[in-house]
Parts: structure tokens; C-alpha cells; sequence
């Protein structure tokens, strides 16, 4: 939303935090989007991570321009966060209910429990030997 030229502190008076609340981000979340905002902003500004950027963007011929970069490294973002984010794709059995930002409540006490029917297990084939060791 403000590429890495922007600073933010994700303090109370800064328009991040102010635009994660605006979109219904739980304040118990700040802290953890703080966290890795400042790890994937360094990351974004070392000079190796710039210079992949510069090399894909030649190797698929976008014009150096600033403003480019920025929405090569924003696509690059994205893209991680959209693959990270993806859980129904990947936890299939992930119960969404339980985060706050799928419509869950921190406040729950008890975690949710799946109830499992036992595992059916045939009788082994009469006739076949066992394996000799």
C-alpha cells in the first residue's frame, strides 16, 4: 500500500496503523504486521535484493525507471504474501473460525476441538507369509 519509500512506525498516530484499523485488522495483529513490515523493509532496501530486482526487470526488457521498481518489488511482495496467505489452499483442514481475521475471536478460551472416528483396520490376509529378517 506504501512501497518502501514510506517509513512507517505502525504506532497509533502513523497512517499505517491507521489504515490496518481502517480495514478491520484486530489490534492484537499490529504488533506481528510491525514486525515483519521491518524485516521485508530491510530486505526490500539491501543492495542485493535491488539488484535482483534491476536484473529481472532487464531480463524482461521494463524500462529502469523508478516508479517501475517500485511495482517490480511491490509484485514481488505480493505475490510472497498471496502464497503465504493461501491457507485454505494449503490447510485444507484449518479451521478459519478460530483467527480473528477470518471471523474468529481472540477471546475464545477453549480451543476447538475435531472429533476423528477411530481408524477402520482389516485383519491381515491369512496365507501370506511374514517377511524373513
Amino acid at each position: 500500500m506504501f512501497g518502501i519509500t514510506h517509513h512507517l512506525t505502525l504506532k497509533p498516530n502513523c497512517r499505517g496503523f491507521a489504515y490496518l484499523r481502517q480495514n478491520g485488522v484486530p489490534a492484537s495483529h499490529i504488533s506481528a504486521i510491525g514486525s515483519n513490515y521491518f524485516e521485508l523493509l530491510h530486505e526490500a532496501n539491501t543492495r542485493g535484493f535491488k539488484a535482483g530486482i534491476r536484473r529481472l526487470m532487464h531480463l524482461f526488457e521494463i524500462s529502469p525507471h523508478p516508479l517501475n521498481e517500485e511495482k517490480a518489488i511491490k509484485a514481488y511482495f505480493s505475490g510472497r504474501a498471496e502464497a503465504l496467505f493461501d491457507v485454505a489452499e494449503r490447510h485444507p483442514l484449518a479451521d478459519r473460525n478460530l483467527s480473528e481475521l477470518t471471523g474468529g475471536s481472540a477471546s475464545r478460551t477453549q480451543p476447538a476441538f475435531i472429533e476423528v472416528a477411530p481408524l477402520k483396520t482389516t485383519p491381515p490376509l491369512s496365507g501370506i507369509a511374514a517377511p524373513r529378517r
